[in-house]
């Protein structure tokens, strides 16, 4: 999914774009509400992640002018340090879906944005252990099986794996990669860093048997680009 992040801690929002990018979403995080707000004009996501104070608009103020002037349906979720029954039933009344208390549980978050998709996009398969043509992805074992026999990842081979399963025959750059994976900021594109990346995804293509001989699925390069996880008909 397409996940907007509105907050100003950039410790807690670094943590929610890993988090979130980990298994599989993309991420955009804003650090104030005018700053959504105006990319909301040219683009909506389909969920939004909304921190209550922030610079400039709050996440009230974003949450009122996506029911209001948008007219948006998507879900959203409030992150909040106010306990107050009060502030929390004004946000709902609003028009916010759910809320989480700071500090943020991962698994209650990672919970409740599972139980929001699945009503918001019923045809959409939400459930972890994952599949995706016939690979099974465990993200509690951190492994993969196929044809129920399991493959064990280190954390980014595991990472890796996930992110080309789950953008299925697109085209993948290698900063998009380097960036969705581990993180990287454009100066640390180096010849040492990409090559880190060609052995992760040797691994990946010998351990889940994805490469050049494969019968069903392979991850072809793209030269000069980045990579490919196509089907094989």
């Amino acid at each position: 999914m397409q996940i907007a992040v509105l907050e100003d801690e950039s410790i807690l929002s670094d943590y929610l774009n890993a988090l979130l990018s980990k298994i599989g979403h993309d991420v955009t995080v804003f650090s104030d509400g005018l700053q959504l707000t105006k990319v909301l004009n040219k683009q909506q996501f389909d969920l939004y992640i909304l921190d209550w104070n922030v610079p400039k608009l709050t996440g009230m103020d974003v949450l009122k002018y996506i029911r209001n002037e948008l007219a948006g349906t998507q879900p959203v979720i409030f992150l909040t340090s106010n306990q107050d029954e009060i502030d929390v039933v004004a946000a709902l009344q609003a028009g916010a879906d759910d809320y989480c208390i700071k500090p943020v549980r991962p698994q209650e978050l990672l919970a409740r944005i599972n139980a929001l998709s699945r009503r918001a996009y019923p045809e959409v398969i939400h459930t972890f252990p994952h599949e995706v043509r016939g690979y099974v992805f465990d993200d509690a074992t951190r492994t993969v099986s196929f044809d129920g026999e399991a493959v064990v990842l280190s954390e980014k081979e595991f990472d890796l794996a996930y992110y080309f399963f789950t953008n299925f025959d697109s085209p993948l750059s290698r900063k998009q990669l380097l960036i969705k994976v581990w993180g990287k900021e454009h100066k640390d594109f180096s010849r040492e860093v990409t090559r880190t990346l060609d052995v992760h995804v040797t691994f990946i293509r010998r351990k889940l048997k994805i490469g050049a001989d494969a019968d069903k699925i392979r991850l072809v390069s793209i030269h000069s680009f980045g990579y490919r996880l196509v089907e094989i008909t």
